[in-house]
């Protein structure tokens, strides 16, 4: 019945979910770690920071081949998403190294029976038994101290009862010669107390040593023990982060890319196999896991000028399709600073389309049913017909535009008023006199928006 996790400490793996219950105890979880040979000798501790902050540090028993982790009620005694990490130890003063596993997501469902009847606090298993042993060992250390005093004291008093009867008479040397011994063997008993003095104040140092390392928050950890090798977050994030100059994978594929996980690199020249948008510029890599597929999403940034490109792609290729290839597979992104002008709106006014440029400008299109009078003589011997538009709510000013209906005869066009839209006209234009007209007329107009 217990849960197994499997575990990488090596590299940064998908985070696994810990599904668990609140207030449970009766299932033992299990930590398989794959890439790591586990060894009787080390020790291992299980670390917990539930969502209201009180945290969890308590011993995980070694099976030999994996851990063991037998939550207490207070273990899981809140609900919700919690993080949590695992410490093994291997040796101990000197040669003492830990290894940090990434971190594990614990999802602790509602425990609807007894849910708040535990309130939850820190819990230190840990420290508690470290704070033990140290005391312990001062205990035995100051027990060694007195008996060996006390051995002192008597091989003291045996020496003075020997030289007092060598001082008495000659016949008393056998008498002396006894006591002699016996404080020799006094002087003995208390150089294998002073001894045994000596390794229970080294226990007790080593003990407090331990303690230390636990609340030691500023011993930089090496990345290969599952630390940042740093001590503050800006060196932390640059460790974990970026990679050495020039580094690529073995091959221009998202598949290899991927092995090199999140990162940041700068790439200093010409790879060959490679083709990057530009010579010089830092690439930005993200993976993203999803169904067992890895997507590898990669930013370009040019040297110097800025330019941005992207690319995506999994297993399948580039842009998921295996013939893309090299320079096919990047995109440039383009910026308001590189388009001299850009549709940024469009919207509907009456029976208008309008376009709305970020210059200022305004495009209207539409089709309107025009009828025009009758119309008059103009100039020698043209005719005319004028039908109004009212423009004056979505332009500003009306520089012109164009109609899309002409016959033989017949021939709209606008004829504006720049400074006042509500003088927009159309104007049909005859060679001939003509009589009442109406046509359905497309028409594009020119102007400032408002």
């Amino acid at each position: 019945m217990n849960k197994r996790i499997r575990l990488e400490v090596s590299k940064k793996p998908f985070i696994p979910v810990i599904h668990y219950v609140q207030e449970s105890n009766g299932v033992p979880i299990e930590f398989w770690v794959e890439d790591f040979k586990i060894t009787a000798e080390m020790e291992c501790r299980f670390y917990l920071k539930k969502p209201s902050g009180a945290e969890i540090y308590n011993e995980v028993e070694n099976n030999g081949e994996y851990f063991t982790l037998h939550p207490t009620i207070q273990t899981f005694a809140e609900k919700g998403l919690q993080k949590g990490q695992l410490q093994i130890i291997v040796g101990s003063g000197d040669n003492k190294k830990v290894l940090m596993s990434f971190l594990l997501a614990f999802d602790i469902e509602v425990n609807l029976v007894e849910e708040s009847a535990i309130p939850s606090s820190n819990e230190f298993g840990v420290l508690d038994r470290l704070i033990e042993e140290a005391r312990k060992a001062v205990k035995d250390a100051n027990a060694a101290t007195n008996s060996a005093n006390t051995a002192a004291q008597n091989a003291n008093k045996g020496a003075q009862a020997a030289n007092t009867a060598a001082g008495k008479a000659n016949t008393a040397a056998e008498a002396a010669g006894s006591a002699a011994e016996l404080a020799g063997q006094n002087a003995d008993a208390a150089s294998k107390a002073a001894d045994a003095a000596n390794k229970a104040a080294k226990a007790a140092n080593d003990a407090a040593g331990k303690i230390e390392d636990l609340v030691d928050l500023t011993i930089p950890v090496p990345i290969d023990k599952g630390g940042t090798g740093a001590d503050n977050r800006l060196k932390a994030a640059s460790n974990l982060l970026c990679l050495p100059n020039g580094t690529v994978p073995t091959a221009d594929t998202p598949t290899e890319w991927a092995k090199l996980g999140n990162c940041v690199i700068y790439i200093n020249g010409t790879k060959d196999g490679f083709e990057f948008p530009s010579q010089y510029g830092t690439l930005i890599q993200t993976l993203n896991y999803e169904n067992s597929v890895t997507t590898v999403q990669q930013v370009w940034l040019r040297q110097g000028l800025g330019y941005i490109w992207n690319r995506a792609g999994n297993a399948t290729g580039w842009n998921a399709k295996a013939e893309v290839q090299g320079s096919d597979a990047w995109e440039r992104v383009y910026t308001s600073r590189e388009i001299a002008d850009y549709i940024d709106a469009k919207e509907s006014y009456s029976s208008w389309t309008v376009l709305k440029l970020n210059s200022g400008l305004a495009i209207l299109f539409g089709v309107r049913n025009c009828t025009f009078p009758d119309a008059h003589v103009l100039g020698d011997g043209y005719f005319r017909s004028i039908v109004k538009l009212e423009l004056s709510e979505v332009l500003g000013q009306v520089y012109g535009g164009i109609c899309g209906y002409m016959n033989t005869e017949l021939v709209p066009q606008i004829v504006a008023d720049g400074a006042n839209p509500s003088n927009a006209q159309v104007v049909l234009i005859s060679n001939r006199q003509i009589q009442e007209f109406a046509a359905d007329v497309p028409m594009m107009i020119f102007g400032r928006r408002k």
